[in-house]
């Protein structure tokens, strides 16, 4: 039975903790969409209010000191669903689930670098601007791959409740 895009996007969420199994493409993709829409929106927000303000100074002051803080939280909460749906999409195409894990834990390991040197260490995230620069290009990259990965056919044509089920 063919699943709707909420259907494939909501069985990303219900199973945020199952790791074994399997993730169709549909299901990862949605999941991924919605999401990153999710924060794009969330930063089109801060944005929009920033410009907004009449006080350039106060609201600048505002967004560095709760932003980072609040993004972090977001990134948390959706760490867990998303790492579910990336390592059971590795699974259904047949590949190790490090490929994804691999992936989120360079992402996740750049961001805790970044905001630590931000409130603890500004003037060293200066004296490693390089150095952070060409990680965050070894990260782009390598996530690109793995976006490439997740487009090939794996053994799930739609989202299923039991990811046993094969074509």
């Amino acid at each position: 039975m063919k699943e709707d895009f909420w259907d494939c996007y909501w069985t990303g969420w219900n199973k945020t903790l199952v790791f074994q199994g399997g993730a169709s493409r549909k299901e990862f993709w949605s999941f991924m969409l919605v999401n990153t829409l999710f924060l794009v929106a969330v930063f089109a927000g801060i944005i929009y209010w920033l410009l907004s303000q009449r006080d350039g100074f106060e609201a600048m002051l505002v967004v560095c000191l709760f932003c980072p803080p609040g993004l972090f939280i977001i990134f948390l909460f959706l760490l867990p669903p998303t790492l579910s749906v990336g390592i059971r999409r590795m699974h259904d195409i047949g590949y190790s689930e490090w490929w994804f894990g691999g992936m989120m834990l360079l992402n996740t390991l750049i961001i805790l670098i970044i905001l630590s040197g931000y409130f603890l260490y500004p003037s060293i995230l200066m004296d490693i601007y390089d150095m952070l620069i060409a990680l965050c290009a070894i990260a782009a990259v390598i996530s690109v791959g793995v976006s490439i990965l997740c487009c090939k056919p794996g053994k799930i044509k739609d989202c299923q409740l039991h990811s046993t089920e094969a074509e």
